[in-house]
Formats: C-alpha cells, sequence, structure tokens
C-alpha cells in the first residue's frame, strides 16, 4: 500500500520542503495545492476560490467553503488511483481532515510556536528566496507573523490532544525537517 500523507501549515515553516523530502523518500507525488488555487483564481475567478484577501477568517471560511468540494473529490480520484501522494497546502481544514483522514493518511502539521517574532522575521528576510515576502512591508510582515506564533500555539496544543504530528520549525529548522521526512 502506498504511503499518503496531507501536510498543512503555516507560510514560511517548512511544509513545502518536508513534502517534497517526504515525496522523494517514499517516491510518490508531491501535490501541492497552491498551483491548482492559483489555476482556479485564473481560469474561473467567479468561484471566489484565492490567494488574495488576506489571513481574516471569514475570507479563510470563503476559500474553504469554495474549494473543499474540489479538494475532497480530488482526494478520493487519488484513492481511486491507489497511488501514494503528498498533499500540502496552508489552508487545509485540519479538522475535518483529521476526522475523515486521520486512519487512511499520516497528518503532519508543520508550525513555528517558539519562536519570538523579532527572529522569525530576520530568518524570513534572509531565507525567503521565492520573494514571497517581498512585497510585505516589514510592519505589515512583522504582524503576520506575529499572528502565526499565537495560531501556532494554539494549534500544538489542538495536535497533541488529538494525537496529529505537529513539526514545530522553531529552532534548529534544517534539523527538525530531516527528522520528519
Amino acid at each position: 500500500m502506498k504511503k499518503k500523507f496531507i501536510i498543512t501549515g503555516i507560510p514560511l515553516a517548512g511544509k513545502s520542503t518536508l513534502a517534497q523530502r517526504i515525496a522523494n523518500k517514499y517516491k510518490i507525488a508531491h501535490i501541492a495545492l497552491d498551483p491548482i488555487i492559483y489555476s482556479f483564481e485564473q481560469v474561473f475567478p467567479k468561484l471566489g476560490i484565492s490567494h488574495m484577501g488576506g489571513e481574516n477568517e471569514k475570507w479563510f471560511k470563503k476559500i474553504i467553503t469554495n474549494f473543499k468540494k474540489f479538494f475532497y473529490t480530488y482526494i478520493e480520484a487519488l484513492e481511486y488511483e491507489n497511488s501514494g501522494y503528498v498533499i500540502e497546502w496552508f489552508h487545509i481544514p485540519l479538522n475535518e481532515v483529521a476526522k475523515k483522514y486521520k486512519e487512511t493518511h499520516t497528518i503532519i502539521v508543520v508550525w513555528y510556536p517558539d519562536i519570538s517574532q523579532e527572529k522569525k522575521y530576520k530568518e524570513t528576510r534572509k531565507h525567503d528566496k521565492e520573494n514571497r515576502t517581498n512585497e510585505e512591508d516589514d510592519g505589515t510582515l512583522k504582524k503576520l507573523i506575529a499572528k502565526f506564533i499565537e495560531k501556532s500555539k494554539k494549534l500544538q496544543i489542538y495536535c497533541k490532544k488529538n494525537k496529529i504530528t505537529f513539526v514545530d520549525t522553531s529552532k534548529d529548522f534544517e534539523k527538525i525537517i530531516k527528522q520528519y521526512s
């Protein structure tokens, strides 16, 4: 039976790096949902499936509502193909996914609850080679990072309570990613 993984996490926590390494290790497909979202955004803009809209809860619920039927149908199609894969995306509705796939998939959550806002800000500016954060001014980026750190702490508790693998990349990123891949 092929390995199946669902990875979610905060931007710049390492979920894509981890997903790619797992895919390479098990020789399975790495499915990043960001390009699929981008395609929906460009081809079917009226569906409201988009990366744009900020990080507020109302926008998050809208994108999940609009995209999750596709997401679950896509996983069913992958199941039918009986192939191994690792799917990764920031906006995966963790509580629903855990209930639905915990027995059949390895679910991994990648966040950074134990890092200071300033340290993560400096790391982000230094290491974000894809320039995803270059569009953000310093103040906006620092606010986002602070928000992500707080969400990380809450999610860490949720994962522990629900026995979901939580990967904390706050310290020694490379060592941690290597440990879980």
